[in-house]
């Protein structure tokens, strides 16, 4: 099962950390537009994410549930169905 590390940050502005973003990744950032549906299920979290073009997939993971809003990174493990 594939692991995702989340790591949550506040930023100034999006165009002052473009840079930065840019350097790292060696490149041009892509935007990708998605909206996100969350679901109640008994096991673990899913949504349902749709993207601009019209393609969907749901995701369904397992994170624990954090009371401290600085925690730094959470783990969880995810499957993808497109």
């Amino acid at each position: 099962m594939p692991r995702n590390i989340e790591i949550k940050a506040r930023i100034g502005s999006v165009e002052a950390l473009l840079p930065l973003a840019r350097a790292v990744a060696g490149g041009t950032p892509e935007v990708i537009h998605q909206d996100d549906t969350f679901f109640r299920v008994p096991h673990g979290r899913l949504k349902l994410r749709e993207f601009a073009d019209g393609s969907a997939e749901l995701i369904h993971y397992h994170r624990p549930d954090s009371l401290d809003t600085k925690a730094s990174a959470t783990a969880s493990d995810y499957v993808r169905v497109p």
